[in-house]
């Protein structure tokens, strides 16, 4: 380890000490009233940015072709899986069930986010 000489706020790992909590960062009202406001001016917009994305993909710009789609049928979306796992009765079927969510994955009947996502929603067979 370096022999620098550490300031009094700081411990020996370089974390700040007890009574010594850092700077005050930034206040989380302005983080939030910038965010509120990008979203008013992206609102405001988005009827122009949308016509200019279609002039463009109908001149078959196919960046603003890929655009389009990804803001019609955006990507991760959350749905309910609708696959068939058998019916977890005790500890021996969440073997079976787990197999059969993961092929739905691999599968492309899912994606990993939704394969991964811990809330109901997974229909049983």
């Amino acid at each position: 380890m370096s022999k620098i000489a550490q300031s009094d706020s700081r411990g020996p790992d370089g974390r700040f000490a007890k009574g010594h909590p850092g700077g005050p960062g930034r206040p989380r009202k302005a983080v939030k009233a910038a965010a509120d406001r990008l979203d008013e001016q992206i609102a405001e917009a988005a009827g122009d940015v949308f016509e200019v994305a279609l002039s463009l993909a109908k001149e078959r710009n196919i960046a603003a072709v890929k655009m389009l789609l990804d803001r019609v049928w955006p990507v991760g979306r959350h749905r309910a899986l609708e696959i068939a796992i058998p019916e977890i009765r005790g500890a021996q079927d969440l073997l079976p069930a787990a197999a059969a969510l993961t092929n739905a994955v691999f599968a492309g009947e899912a994606t990993g986010r939704e394969g991964a996502d811990p809330r109901p929603g997974v229909e049983g067979a």
